[in-house]
């Protein structure tokens, strides 16, 4: 019994070192084997400086009828790369002798972090991974914009309420947000009891998931956008799949004011709300909205 489990094993060894041989005399030197990629190049759309971007990917595959050692793939830009790279698990800047057997193909995953560039436009941020195979040199192309923004990060937590960060009270005083630069908000950013937030015309307001816009009573709140520069509020995903769908995050909502609010020439896109108008949640007697006057002209 034991001869006989001693001769299964010794041949299994011998077929699994035969395999192996076999599988490094299929590696093709050939100058004509090289990789196809599924892109030339990976895009991302606008990212939000400071922030990590949703993860692209991208493969690599070997058509050849034998298989090829990669040498090198490589990040060009090195550790000075906004990009970071990850091969098939393994997370890394540069990663040699890759082995892809015939037919097979191997995934490449990118993620994009931009530092602020003090710019008001988005700035054009590029690289590349390369890929090296029996002397060929082949790239694929990474390329992102920047766009530098007003974050709003929620620094207050209170049980019962959403995270939320104050945009404007009597001590921060009036707020204007200006278009020279996007809005990004996490949690609900909060006009305050006695703030108020102007927008102006042509800004674009982007808010992470269930985030939102909380003008609390007696805040004041004024979009006033024009036919040729709408005001814009809507999810911080960029991605084609995501342009029209809802629920990206929560809603505008407005409490009882003595002040009146001001909305025109706004575009509500993604929102699971759009606008909530109505009392504020603290007031005992339920208190109804018609104790101030909210005006909506041409928004959508």
């Amino acid at each position: 019994m034991k001869k006989a489990l001693l001769n299964i094993l010794f041949l299994a060894g011998t077929m699994l070192l035969w395999n192996a041989c076999k599988k490094d005399d299929n590696i093709t030197s050939d100058s004509d084997a090289k990789l196809v990629f599924s892109t030339d190049t990976v895009f991302f759309d606008t990212i939000f400086t400071q922030l990590s971007s949703v993860t692209m990917n991208f493969k690599a595959y070997n058509k050849n009828d034998q298989a090829v050692s990669v040498s090198e793939i490589r990040l060009e830009g090195g550790e000075s790369s906004f990009y970071r790279m990850n091969v098939n698990g393994t997370s890394t800047r540069l990663l040699k002798d890759e082995i892809i057997a015939a037919g097979d193909s191997i995934f490449i995953f990118v993620e994009v972090t931009i530092d602020p560039n003090n710019q008001d436009n988005p700035l054009a941020v590029e690289d590349s991974i390369s890929f090296t195979v029996n002397g060929n040199y082949q790239t694929v192309r990474l390329l992102a914009f920047g766009q530098d923004a007003v974050i709003y990060y929620p620094d207050t937590y209170i049980e019962g309420l959403p995270p939320f960060s104050i945009i404007s009270d009597p001590e921060i005083g009036p707020v204007t947000w200006t278009n020279n630069k996007p809005i990004l908000i996490f949690g609900y950013g909060v006009v305050d009891e006695g703030g108020s937030l102007t927008i102006e015309p042509g800004t674009k307001v982007y808010f992470h998931a269930f985030a939102g816009l909380w003008i609390f009573e007696d805040g004041q709140f004024i979009a006033n956008g024009t036919p040729d520069q709408q005001i814009t509020f809507q999810g911080d995903r960029f991605e084609e799949i995501f342009q029209d769908e809802p629920g990206q995050w929560d809603r505008i909502w407005i409490n009882r004011s003595t002040q009146d609010h001001f909305i025109s020439n706004v575009v509500i896109k993604n929102a699971l709300i759009g606008i909530q108008a109505e009392a504020s949640p603290f007031e005992e007697d339920g208190g109804t909205i018609t104790s101030n006057t909210l005006h909506i002209d041409n928004t959508t």
